[in-house]
């Protein structure tokens, strides 16, 4: 059943990318291998820093892979007409901005988690009894007056080079978890490594 799942990652660690990426990677490997049309993925990315070859060092394979790039003011309807599009099996939203980059006062508010309470409700009823999941990337940091509708919450947490602190900070049911530590290599990171000789 369609979900919207926020994935929230400090501002200076992009796990969260890594995570969707992984996800739309494993949606379409499975596609394939049952025999059907490889699934569609969409990537929405308002600041224009998705690298195409990273993309696909994670196992995204990119002919499958709709990119956009809205302005922030439109993300949120983008994300609303990709959702109720039906084509897509993983869409990744980009809601967190990048490190460093200068916005306006007006676009900080259009950012704002409040702001998008609404939008989530929306997505949520979008994806409804679909097979699709979309993931908003969101910043740790941002400011919460109250949790997004969504039916997951994964909060992701550095643990060091190859560590990763996973903890399901809400879902449906309420139950929530303590941190967990797993090992987590970024995708693409093994191809990386083994280009430069195995340092990183």
């Amino acid at each position: 059943m369609g979900a919207v799942v926020e994935l929230v990652s400090p501002a200076n660690v992009g796990h969260g990318l890594g995570v969707a990426l992984a996800a739309c990677a494993q949606s379409q490997r499975q596609s394939a291998q049952h025999g059907g049309e490889m699934a569609w993925c969409a990537f929405i990315d308002p600041d224009r820093t998705l690298f195409g070859p990273a993309v696909e060092a994670s196992g995204v394979r990119l002919e499958r892979l709709l990119v956009l790039h809205p302005p922030r003011s439109l993300l949120a309807a983008t994300a609303v007409r990709a959702a109720s599009s039906r084509l897509f099996s993983v869409i990744v939203v980009d809601v967190a901005s990048v490190p460093g980059i200068r916005t306006s006062p007006a676009s900080v508010r259009a950012e704002s988690m409040q702001a998008w309470w609404k939008a989530a409700r929306r997505l949520a009823l979008a994806v409804e009894n679909t097979n699709t999941t979309l993931f908003l990337l969101t910043k740790a940091e941002a400011h919460r007056a109250s949790s997004l509708p969504v039916a997951l919450r994964v909060e992701l947490e550095n643990r060091g080079f190859d560590g990763l602190a996973v903890r399901v900070a809400k879902e449906k049911h309420g139950r929530v978890t303590q941190p967990r530590h797993i090992a987590w290599t970024r995708p693409g990171q093994r191809h990386l490594d083994e280009a430069s000789g195995g340092w990183s």
